[in-house]
């Protein structure tokens, strides 16, 4: 995988992000400049190929579908992660491809379905309200233990798959179908006797193995690899009959512009992260982020990144944030931990905590969090997470020691403002009324900066980013003693 070494040139680049920067709005979808480069993401339509909101013109495109030997534009499908090599238009909106390209990420039988997750060959995939389900009319529910599924999305810190499509296939026949899956090599142990490592929870005996693109050398602990074999698993075990070393890096050259949907599976600070495997770059003072901020990002969180190839990097113009950010600072209701339906609330907020939440106890106890039956209610805990279609969604979930009754903290987006007299006016956010008649007038702020009540109402919309800390009565309604208006 790239890193970025070319720290001059980075800062060259840094220099003239104005030059891209359209000031505050716009669309994530809509680029700053025409010219060569490459998209990935799942496909959200068709017409042409639609991906990151980019409409290519795949008139003359080729076509790249694993296992298939002519494949067209009618093997492909909604949801599928793609790869889209060609020109932008200098309008945002349209491009010309070249080369479509799809590989799915896992193609086995099913394991186990609990809840909305599933495993298959002993990888964990998680499905959500945006997952497309194809031959599977009742979505989860027409899944059973050994069905054939072919699962593509992207990958979260932990390994475990987003799926943005999953297709129910026929039965498999051995020798004749084929079973794949594409992740990171772990516990490798290459003898005279053995040859296996493992993908998850999935042994791999690769001793009769064709290895593609190693070298002189094979596989080793930390490698991207990709499995394919003829046999179903048995015992835990998979027969491999090939493993290729891959890359997740976008294709193209330096200066190409790069767009990538996926989510963050390594995070050390903004200047320096992966989305789906590929670097980037967020650090410049010239980037538009939408429905959250830099400091909103973090492992796990999906983002759309757009921006130009440097050394392997993407230098990023403009990063969207799945769904609105919210984050929670306040103690778990009575009653407020429902491990079965993977659920904490607060505030009277149902948060749902998934396989890809990122959780970390600063008590002494020292439990982990990911195990929601060691989280009781009184606990004070920090969320960060996204709201979509009204459900909230943790990718953070850290438990403190205590929180202070008058410092309980919501900040999300605004769902509605209430019609009373300005000195008493009220707005909500994720359900939760926001009540400011005892908001001191220098306690209305806006990035950090007092504005006043008058003119913290007059800019104050519908999905505006707010943060409010006061004290929740228990019920329904925080009492403000301070509200800030984000950018």
């Amino acid at each position: 995988m790239k890193r970025k070494t070319y720290l001059l040139a980075a800062v060259l680049v840094a220099v003239v992000f104005s030059a891209y920067s359209c000031g505050g709005g716009g669309s994530s979808g809509q680029s700053a400049a025409g010219g060569p480069g490459a998209s990935r993401g799942a496909i959200t339509g068709f017409g042409s190929v639609i991906v990151n909101g980019i409409e290519f013109d795949t008139t003359g495109a080729v076509f790249t579908v694993e296992n298939l030997s002519s494949p067209v534009q009618s093997d492909l499908d909604e949801g599928m992660e793609v790869t889209v090599e060609g020109e932008f238009s200098g309008d945002g909106l349209t491009g010309t491809a070249t080369q479509v390209i799809f590989n799915d990420d896992l193609e086995g039988p099913v394991d186990t379905i609990s809840g909305n997750t599933i495993i298959v060959m002993g990888q964990s995939v998680l499905t959500d309200n945006d997952t497309i389900f194809a031959n599977a009319p009742a979505k989860l529910g027409s899944l059973s233990a050994g069905d054939i599924v072919e699962v593509s999305g992207p990958r979260g810190s932990n390994g475990v798959i987003l799926a943005t499509r999953v297709e129910k296939k026929g039965p498999f026949t051995p020798g004749v179908d084929e079973l794949e899956i594409l992740g990171t090599v772990s516990n490798l142990v290459s003898t005279a006797n053995t040859m296996e490592f493992s993908i998850s929870a999935l042994t791999v005996d690769f001793s009769s193995a064709v290895l593609q693109d190693f070298g002189s050398g094979g596989p080793t602990n930390g490698d991207l690899v990709e499995v394919k074999s003829a046999t179903l698993p048995a015992g835990g075990v998979l027969t491999a009959t090939r493993v290729e070393l891959k890359n997740n890096d976008v294709p193209g050259v330096d200066n190409d512009e790069i767009e990538i949907e996926g989510l963050v599976d390594r995070f050390v600070d903004i200047s320096d992260f992966d989305v789906d495997g590929q670097a980037v770059d967020a650090s410049g003072s010239g980037v538009e982020f939408f429905n959250g901020v830099a400091d909103d990002v973090d492992f796990n969180v999906k983002l759309e990144v757009e921006g130009d190839l440097l050394g392997g990097v993407i230098i990023a113009r403009k990063v969207k944030f799945r769904g609105n950010r919210i984050k929670i600072e306040a103690t778990v209701d009575t009653g407020g931990v429902n491990p079965g339906a993977g659920t904490v609330t607060l505030m009277n907020i149902v948060v749902s905590v998934n396989q890809l939440t990122e959780t970390k106890d600063n008590t002494s106890a020292s439990a982990d969090l990911s195990d929601l039956n060691n989280i009781s209610a009184g606990d004070a805990l920090r969320i960060r997470g996204f709201v979509s279609s009204g459900v909230v969604t943790a990718t953070r979930l850290e438990r403190d020691n205590t929180i202070d009754l008058d410092k309980f903290i919501l900040q999300g987006p605004v769902d509605s403002i209430g019609v009373e007299p300005l000195a008493s006016r009220t707005f909500v956010i994720a359900g939760v009324t926001i009540d400011t008649q005892n908001t001191a007038d220098a306690n209305f702020e806006q990035e950090g900066s007092i504005i006043g009540r008058s003119v913290f109402f007059a800019n104050l919309l519908v999905n505006s980013q707010v943060k409010a800390r006061g004290i929740y009565n228990g019920s329904t309604t925080i009492d403000a003693n301070q509200v800030e208006l984000q950018d």
